[in-house]
Protein backbone atom coordinates (compact mmCIF):
# COMPACT_ATOMS: atom_id res chain seq x y z
CA UNK A 1 0.00 0.00 0.00
CA UNK A 2 1.35 3.48 -1.36
CA UNK A 3 0.36 6.89 0.13
CA UNK A 4 -0.80 9.34 -1.74
CA UNK A 5 0.94 12.68 -1.59
CA UNK A 6 -0.35 16.27 -1.26
CA UNK A 7 0.76 19.17 -2.90
CA UNK A 8 1.92 22.76 -1.12
CA UNK A 9 -0.82 25.04 -0.84
CA UNK A 10 -0.15 27.44 -3.91
CA UNK A 11 -2.92 30.44 -2.45
CA UNK A 12 -5.61 29.33 -4.78
CA UNK A 13 -8.69 29.84 -3.45
CA UNK A 14 -10.37 26.99 -1.79
CA UNK A 15 -13.89 27.66 -1.32
CA UNK A 16 -15.80 24.28 -0.62
CA UNK A 17 -13.15 22.32 0.07
CA UNK A 18 -12.97 20.31 2.94
CA UNK A 19 -10.51 20.99 5.71
CA UNK A 20 -9.31 19.73 8.76
CA UNK A 21 -5.86 20.29 10.94
CA UNK A 22 -2.45 18.63 9.68
CA UNK A 23 -0.77 16.62 12.45
CA UNK A 24 2.73 16.36 12.68
CA UNK A 25 3.15 12.72 13.21
CA UNK A 26 3.82 9.76 11.55
CA UNK A 27 1.70 8.86 8.33
CA UNK A 28 0.24 5.40 8.55
CA UNK A 29 -2.03 2.95 6.21
CA UNK A 30 -4.03 0.16 7.41
CA UNK A 31 -4.75 -2.33 5.22
CA UNK A 32 -6.65 -4.13 6.64
CA UNK A 33 -4.86 -6.30 8.46
CA UNK A 34 -1.71 -4.58 9.55
CA UNK A 35 -0.52 -1.00 10.50
CA UNK A 36 2.33 0.22 7.73
CA UNK A 37 4.34 3.10 6.85
CA UNK A 38 4.21 5.51 3.85
CA UNK A 39 6.69 3.77 2.26
CA UNK A 40 5.00 -0.03 3.17
CA UNK A 41 7.47 -0.67 5.92
CA UNK A 42 5.16 -2.94 8.56
CA UNK A 43 5.06 -0.98 11.78
CA UNK A 44 5.25 -2.98 14.90
CA UNK A 45 2.53 -1.43 16.82
CA UNK A 46 1.18 -3.53 19.96
CA UNK A 47 -2.01 -5.57 19.09
CA UNK A 48 -4.31 -3.44 21.55
CA UNK A 49 -3.53 -0.83 18.95
CA UNK A 50 -5.07 -2.25 16.08
CA UNK A 51 -7.34 -4.57 17.57
CA UNK A 52 -10.49 -3.25 16.51
CA UNK A 53 -9.88 -2.20 13.20
CA UNK A 54 -11.78 -2.79 10.47
CA UNK A 55 -11.27 -4.80 7.37
CA UNK A 56 -11.57 -0.92 5.34
CA UNK A 57 -8.24 0.50 4.30
CA UNK A 58 -7.42 3.48 6.28
CA UNK A 59 -4.65 6.62 5.63
CA UNK A 60 -4.00 8.76 8.55
CA UNK A 61 -1.30 9.55 11.04
CA UNK A 62 -0.11 8.00 14.23
CA UNK A 63 0.13 11.19 16.57
CA UNK A 64 0.32 11.82 20.29
CA UNK A 65 0.29 15.89 20.10
CA UNK A 66 1.89 18.63 19.17
CA UNK A 67 5.48 18.26 19.85
CA UNK A 68 5.55 14.62 19.62
CA UNK A 69 6.73 13.97 16.23
CA UNK A 70 9.87 12.37 17.18
CA UNK A 71 8.66 9.89 19.45
CA UNK A 72 6.04 8.59 16.94
CA UNK A 73 8.45 8.32 14.16
CA UNK A 74 10.76 6.60 16.78
CA UNK A 75 7.91 4.20 17.63
CA UNK A 76 6.45 3.27 13.76
CA UNK A 77 10.19 2.51 13.08
CA UNK A 78 11.01 0.34 16.05
CA UNK A 79 11.17 -3.34 15.99
CA UNK A 80 9.46 -3.99 18.98
CA UNK A 81 8.42 -1.27 21.49
CA UNK A 82 6.63 -1.66 24.67
CA UNK A 83 2.91 -1.85 24.56
CA UNK A 84 3.39 0.83 27.62
CA UNK A 85 5.23 2.82 24.62
CA UNK A 86 2.28 3.44 23.10
CA UNK A 87 -0.02 5.06 25.59
CA UNK A 88 -1.38 7.76 24.57
CA UNK A 89 -0.55 7.57 20.95
CA UNK A 90 -3.67 8.17 18.23
CA UNK A 91 -4.29 6.68 15.11
CA UNK A 92 -5.91 10.02 13.23
CA UNK A 93 -7.77 8.77 10.10
CA UNK A 94 -8.37 11.13 7.41
CA UNK A 95 -8.77 8.75 4.14
CA UNK A 96 -10.26 5.40 3.29
CA UNK A 97 -8.36 4.74 0.35
CA UNK A 98 -10.12 1.52 -0.93
CA UNK A 99 -13.38 3.26 -1.28
CA UNK A 100 -14.84 4.77 -4.14
CA UNK A 101 -15.63 7.76 -5.27
CA UNK A 102 -14.35 11.38 -4.29
CA UNK A 103 -12.79 12.45 -1.33
CA UNK A 104 -16.66 13.06 0.48
CA UNK A 105 -17.49 9.67 -0.71
CA UNK A 106 -14.77 8.12 1.32
CA UNK A 107 -15.39 10.44 4.27
CA UNK A 108 -19.05 9.30 4.53
CA UNK A 109 -17.53 5.76 4.57
CA UNK A 110 -15.06 6.44 6.69
CA UNK A 111 -18.09 8.18 9.01
CA UNK A 112 -19.90 4.93 8.82
CA UNK A 113 -17.21 2.98 10.43
CA UNK A 114 -16.81 5.47 13.41
CA UNK A 115 -18.71 3.74 15.88
CA UNK A 116 -17.38 0.39 17.41
CA UNK A 117 -13.49 2.03 16.59
CA UNK A 118 -11.32 1.61 19.40
CA UNK A 119 -10.80 4.97 21.39
CA UNK A 120 -7.93 5.60 20.64
CA UNK A 121 -8.54 5.76 16.54
CA UNK A 122 -10.14 9.22 15.73
CA UNK A 123 -12.08 10.02 12.21
CA UNK A 124 -10.64 13.46 11.88
CA UNK A 125 -13.00 16.13 11.33
CA UNK A 126 -13.25 18.31 8.26
CA UNK A 127 -15.01 21.38 7.59
CA UNK A 128 -16.06 22.77 4.54
CA UNK A 129 -14.24 26.32 3.53
CA UNK A 130 -16.03 28.74 3.14
CA UNK A 131 -13.50 31.50 1.58
CA UNK A 132 -9.78 32.49 1.90
CA UNK A 133 -10.73 34.84 5.17
CA UNK A 134 -12.00 31.83 7.35
CA UNK A 135 -9.08 29.98 5.98
CA UNK A 136 -6.86 31.76 7.31
CA UNK A 137 -8.41 32.28 10.83
CA UNK A 138 -8.91 28.97 10.97
CA UNK A 139 -5.04 28.20 10.13
CA UNK A 140 -4.22 30.93 12.83
CA UNK A 141 -5.73 29.13 15.50
CA UNK A 142 -4.02 25.70 14.47
CA UNK A 143 -0.83 27.46 14.68
CA UNK A 144 -1.57 29.50 17.67
CA UNK A 145 -2.87 26.27 19.65
CA UNK A 146 0.86 24.46 18.63
CA UNK A 147 -0.65 22.40 15.18
CA UNK A 148 1.97 22.25 12.30
CA UNK A 149 -1.29 23.65 9.73
CA UNK A 150 -4.08 22.91 7.26
CA UNK A 151 -4.60 20.35 4.97
CA UNK A 152 -7.51 20.99 2.34
CA UNK A 153 -8.96 17.99 -0.08
CA UNK A 154 -11.31 19.09 -2.87
CA UNK A 155 -14.45 17.11 -1.81
CA UNK A 156 -14.42 15.25 -5.33
CA UNK A 157 -10.76 14.56 -5.60
CA UNK A 158 -9.92 10.71 -6.34
CA UNK A 159 -7.32 8.69 -3.99
CA UNK A 160 -4.12 8.26 -6.15
CA UNK A 161 -1.53 6.15 -4.32
CA UNK A 162 2.05 6.89 -4.60
CA UNK A 163 0.60 10.42 -6.93
CA UNK A 164 1.32 14.06 -5.53
CA UNK A 165 -2.29 15.46 -6.11
CA UNK A 166 -3.55 18.17 -7.28
CA UNK A 167 -6.67 17.33 -5.03
CA UNK A 168 -5.22 17.84 -1.71
CA UNK A 169 -3.03 20.99 -0.68
CA UNK A 170 -1.19 20.98 2.58
CA UNK A 171 -1.10 24.58 4.72
CA UNK A 172 1.60 25.26 7.03
CA UNK A 173 3.74 27.85 8.08
CA UNK A 174 7.46 26.11 7.29
CA UNK A 175 10.24 26.96 4.57
CA UNK A 176 8.97 24.02 2.92
CA UNK A 177 5.84 26.10 1.66
CA UNK A 178 5.48 28.70 -0.91
CA UNK A 179 2.93 30.60 0.95
CA UNK A 180 2.52 31.22 4.54
CA UNK A 181 -1.43 32.75 5.65
CA UNK A 182 -0.51 35.68 8.19
CA UNK A 183 -2.63 36.22 10.66
CA UNK A 184 -4.41 39.12 9.40
CA UNK A 185 -5.52 37.20 6.67
CA UNK A 186 -3.43 38.30 3.80
CA UNK A 187 -1.47 35.21 1.95
CA UNK A 188 2.48 36.39 2.16
CA UNK A 189 4.87 34.90 -0.51
CA UNK A 190 7.60 33.36 1.58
Amino acid sequence: MTAMAWSTYSGADLAGWLVSEKFDGARAQWDGARLVSKSGRVINAPEWFTAGLPALALDGEIYAGPGTLDRVQGLSRRAAASAADWLGVRFCVFDAPGVAGGFAQRLDALGRTAHGLPVHVEIVRHEPCPGRAWLAARFAAVVAAGGEGLVARHPAGEYRAGERSQWVAKIKQHPDSPFLIGHSGEEIAA
